[in-house]
């Protein structure tokens, strides 16, 4: 069972794998301290044992405010587009107005990673998507015209890499709507994977058991579900996927020094 002493903060809490990853906190004893754009968004989430704060990865001072005194992060922040993304207008519906993923997923994250070490956070675990190296993949060019957003997604991955930050990248498939801990899932190292979903709780689930077990710690990750028997041994889960190389040479760096 996941253990921790201090805050946990969830970005992105009022969305649905946000709300998932409050809960699977709250299940474990966690504390829990959730974040989102406005107070409105907010209600969805707060309740007994819920800190909330206000806070929007596109200003980096109200970060800094929103993450004081928190110990790990969870990064499920993304960009809506689409008809998902009512917006201002056409850029945002197409992914390059101002809450584009330019602007979230890309310099979002960077403001978030800052934001992490200046208030001495110590761990992020951050859900992107599968398909981003997968550039001929049918669903991968569809979305090629709303805001580049698995190029977006990509590029806050490496600055998740090389943050010098603790670290997890999840990237689940297709997110559905089913309870966590019903279906077993099937991880596999980036880029492995071109088709599946998982219940956003099961995601959830990944990510708060990424932020206490060593061999999750500085790998990428894509899931989605299988047919197997839910996962009982979340050390050999994230085990099972070799660490990105540039963990490896940070690792090798530090014991060099």
């Amino acid at each position: 069972m996941p253990t921790c002493e201090g805050i946990v903060a969830v970005l992105g809490a009022n969305g649905g794998t946000g709300r998932e990853a409050v809960a699977r906190l709250q299940h474990y004893g966690i504390k829990v301290r959730a974040i989102a754009r406005s107070e409105a968004k907010l209600k969805e989430v707060a309740g007994p044992g819920v800190e909330t704060a206000v806070a929007d990865v596109r200003d980096p001072a109200g970060l800094e405010n929103a993450l004081r005194g928190v110990r790990a992060v969870i990064n499920c922040v993304g960009t809506r587009v689409g008809f998902a993304n009512t917006g201002k207008g056409l850029a945002d519906f197409f992914g390059f107005g101002e809450d584009g993923a330019d602007a979230v997923d890309n310099r979002g994250t960077v403001n978030v990673l800052e934001a992490m070490k200046r208030v001495g956070a110590e761990h992020i675990v951050i859900v992107t998507s599968m398909l981003i190296n997968q550039p001929l993949n049918p669903f991968s060019l569809m979305m090629k015209p709303f805001g580049d957003i698995l190029t977006m997604k990509d590029k806050a991955e490496k600055a998740v890499r090389t943050s010098g930050l603790r670290y997890t990248i999840v990237r689940p498939g297709g997110l559905t709507n089913q309870p966590p801990l019903q279906k077993g899932i099937r991880v596999a190292p980036a880029d492995a994977l071109s088709s599946g979903s998982i219940p956003r709780a099961d995601v959830a689930e990944v990510c708060v058991q990424a932020l206490w077990t060593d061999t999750a710690y500085g790998r990428t990750l894509e899931i989605v579900s299988d047919d197997t028997p839910p996962v009982s041994d979340w050390r050999a889960f994230f085990a099972s996927v070799p660490p990105d190389a540039v963990a490896v040479q940070s690792a090798v760096a530090s014991s060099v020094s």
